[in-house]
């Protein structure tokens, strides 16, 4: 199964790889796109448009062409659909209706459209999920503010948006043509993207620590100095004094709002922060010099204990055996800085 053609005039089709059997899928649509197969082989999920003026929408179909049906229209412009193993489907959308902009975060919706949940947070653009053996979502975001990164980055989540990290495949290629399964189009056409039409294993379905009623989570670094980066795996143990938790301002014009904690002499910092919020970390030395920024952004969802080794430490860096001294006390709270106030209180 491929989208082909032009982005503007794309569509899915149903091929064997010799092209003897070749059959549009959504000739019916003025572009269709990004198709994902379900697990049992029988459905395909596709973004479409219907006509040129329509706006585009999820929608699922039989490989038989049968059973079409609109699963939802998000925010005005969903794209790259999966399933996922517990029945829900994910996708990239714009973060709110009616707003123009580059950016996009993942969604994800039951079967038939309804609870919409955002998984991902920030101005950046997460786009090209995909579904792991192990059961968690890989994706690509490229870094748009505040100043943009040439290359996007590979990370991964679970499905309900938990347990972001970098995700490190060397031997990774990205939408390459080496990777897709060999298909010979029509004369004139070229292929976007190609799976194959077949039933598969279903992942597992990772459980969720979630509590929707809560406001907050916890994010908790063992070793600040653990880094890739030079600047920072160089410095000497006590040279990083605080952190600096950073989101922008929900008022426009009005920059971003901050909050600050110390970094134990082990490299440790321990913080409680809204859930759900675009969060970027700062760490400060003598008289609050910056020491690195990590613009990238991350989040942690309500309830979530966030825990990484270091700051962009190696991935395969494991943590050393020792207790960090910041989880000695209850997490510092940034939730006043970084709120406003708000009418937040600890954990709800």
């Amino acid at each position: 199964m491929m989208g082909m053609g032009v982005p503007e005039r794309a569509y899915v089709a149903f091929a064997s790889p010799d092209g003897k059997l070749f059959r549009n899928l959504t000739e019916d649509f003025y572009s269709a796109s990004s198709p994902c197969v379900s697990f049992d082989g029988r459905r395909f999920l596709f973004a479409g448009r219907g006509a040129s003026t329509q706006t585009p929408a999820i929608w699922e179909r039989g490989i038989d062409r049968s059973r079409l049906r609109k699963v939802t229209e998000g925010n005005g412009d969903p794209s790259g659909p999966i399933y996922l193993p517990d029945g829900r489907i994910l996708y990239s959308d714009r973060p709110e209706r009616g707003v123009a902009t580059e950016a996009r975060s993942l969604f994800s919706c039951a079967p038939d459209g309804s609870d919409v949940r955002r998984l991902t947070f920030g101005d950046q653009q997460d786009i090209r999920a995909r579904l792991l053996a192990d059961g968690r979502i890989r994706f690509q975001r490229r870094v748009l503010t505040p100043a943009p990164l040439p290359d996007p980055l590979d990370l991964v989540i679970h499905p309900d948006g938990t347990m972001l990290s970098a995700m490190f495949d060397p031997g990774a290629r990205r939408g390459t043509q080496e990777d897709l399964p060999p298909v010979k189009p029509p004369k004139g056409d070229y292929v976007l993207g190609a799976a194959e039409a077949t039933p598969r294993a279903v992942p597992p379905a990772l459980t969720s620590v979630i509590r929707t009623e809560w406001k907050t989570g916890t994010l908790l670094c063992l070793n600040a100095y653990a880094s890739r980066i030079p600047s920072v795996a160089g410095l000497p143990r006590g040279a990083i004094r605080r952190v600096r938790v950073t989101t922008p301002s929900p008022e426009p014009g009005e920059g971003e709002l901050s909050a600050e904690a110390p970094v134990m002499s082990d490299g440790s910092f321990f913080v409680e922060v809204p859930a759900d919020t675009p969060l970027r970390i700062h760490l400060l030395g003598e008289g609050g010099r910056v020491l690195a920024s990590f613009e990238s952004g991350v989040w942690v969802r309500a309830n979530e204990n966030h825990g990484c080794v270091g700051c962009h430490e190696d991935p395969e860096l494991a943590p050393e055996n020792r207790q960090p001294l910041a989880i000695g006390r209850p997490p510092e709270s940034l939730l006043l800085g970084l709120t406003r106030g708000g009418g937040f209180s600890r954990g709800r």
